[in-house]
């Protein structure tokens, strides 16, 4: 489904698609039953925002328990 770039591993984007629905529900939920602060996200430089170390594990870790 996914096709290889120089970038990309496309094969493990093929194994986690069955599950994805699953992972995508579980953040959904997280989303909108927690209030988030500033100190839970991280403005680089460049301007792009990202999720704090802190948060990013705790989503990811929502993702794996899906």
């Amino acid at each position: 489904m996914h096709h290889d770039r120089d970038d990309t591993q496309a094969f493990v984007y093929d194994l986690i698609e069955p599950r994805r629905l699953i992972a995508d529900a579980a953040v959904l939920r997280f989303v909108l039953k927690t209030p988030f602060t500033g100190a839970g996200f991280v403005i680089r430089a460049d301007g792009v925002c990202r999720l704090s170390p802190q948060l990013a594990r705790y989503v990811a870790r929502l993702g794996m328990a899906a």
